[in-house]
């Protein structure tokens, strides 16, 4: 069984080959293009993310000890997220799969991300 190793963090497993595996159960932070400007961000927040039950998936991970998503989750993703090859972007899916919020790399901060799902009426009642 292959797994997706983000940050150290055990995410669920590759097998989740759709989106629909993740509804209701995941966020999903998307990352793609250039990921070395968000890669140290996440790595000092592990804690936090698994707190807010954050799965990030690298779209892109060129010269990364990462594997990408499976052929059809990653198909999905780019037609949701209409991806460009090349273009950095952060893009943060709720667990009711829409998308919520993108950022550019160099914008992206760990403060505005936890500030964002704190505020989403799925994680008020998580927090309760």
């Amino acid at each position: 069984m292959k797994f997706l190793l983000a940050l150290g963090l055990m995410a669920l497993p590759l097998m989740a080959a759709s989106l629909d595996d993740y509804r209701w159960k995941k966020r999903l932070l998307v990352v793609t293009g250039d990921v070395e400007l968000i890669r140290p961000k996440l790595e000092k927040e592990k804690a936090g993310l698994e707190e807010r039950d954050v799965v990030i998936i690298y779209l892109d991970p060129k010269a990364l000890d990462i594997e990408p998503p499976s052929g059809q989750l990653a198909r999905e993703l780019q037609k949701r997220l209409k991806t460009k090859d090349g273009r950095s972007e952060v893009v943060l899916l709720g667990k009711d799969g829409r998308t919520t919020v993108r950022w550019q790399p160099e914008d992206f901060s760990t403060k505005d991300l936890f500030a964002k799902i704190d505020v989403m009426p799925m994680r008020q009642g998580e927090m309760k």
